[in-house]
């Protein structure tokens, strides 16, 4: 059984405002939520006032909030310190998710690099954007042109991605070994 999902900001946020938001319970872990920290609803609701497209997350169907314990919240600060932020509320949204995925075994949803690889670093299963457009050309049969469209979509909200255009996915996929896809690779 594939573990729960565990999601950060800009996941939840960029395909919200880019209109795919569908593609993501599309290939999340079939009969369970896709869980939001506390401190990434936080953040969520702060884009909200600029994205009216972002929905909140008592709104958004297929997500539930997820409260830290005391000891994840402290290695959520833990590692938030290690992450040297400029500002206290850079990373915590990151650093909740890890925290979270860490402690009960969950696969966490993270874009920003940084955050991605300290999760591998612990040993965690990690998905990002591309692996999720790329999973949902694989396992939901989404047509080749919707995955690399939703790329487009994606970059118009000024997402971060490795890549410049939609065109470039499946090459990309394949230069980074998401593809081809492997028995195990979903999990």
């Amino acid at each position: 059984m594939t573990a729960q999902w565990v999601m950060d900001t800009s996941t939840f946020t960029h395909f919200h405002r880019a209109g795919v938001e569908d593609l993501l319970l599309q290939v999340a872990p079939h009969g369970s939520v896709v869980l939001i920290p506390a401190q990434v609803e936080t953040e969520i609701e702060r884009g909200r006032d600029r994205y009216p497209s972002i929905p909140g997350i008592d709104n958004a169907q297929g997500y539930d909030r997820v409260f830290l314990t005391n000891d994840e919240y402290a290695d959520m600060l833990t590692l938030q310190i290690e992450m040297d932020p400029e500002t206290p509320e850079q990373h915590i949204g990151e650093c909740a998710v890890i925290a979270c995925a860490t402690a009960r075994k969950f696969v966490a949803v993270l874009d920003e690099r940084v955050a991605f690889n300290e999760a591998l670093d612990r040993g965690l299963i990690v998905h990002d954007t591309i692996w999720i457009l790329i999973a949902c050309h694989v396992l939901a049969g989404v047509d080749r042109a919707v995955a690399e469209a939703a790329v487009d979509s994606l970059l118009e909200t000024v997402m971060d991605l490795p890549i410049n255009d939609g065109t470039s996915l499946f090459p990309y996929a394949y230069e980074i070994g998401y593809l081809p896809w492997e028995h195990g690779a979903a999990e």
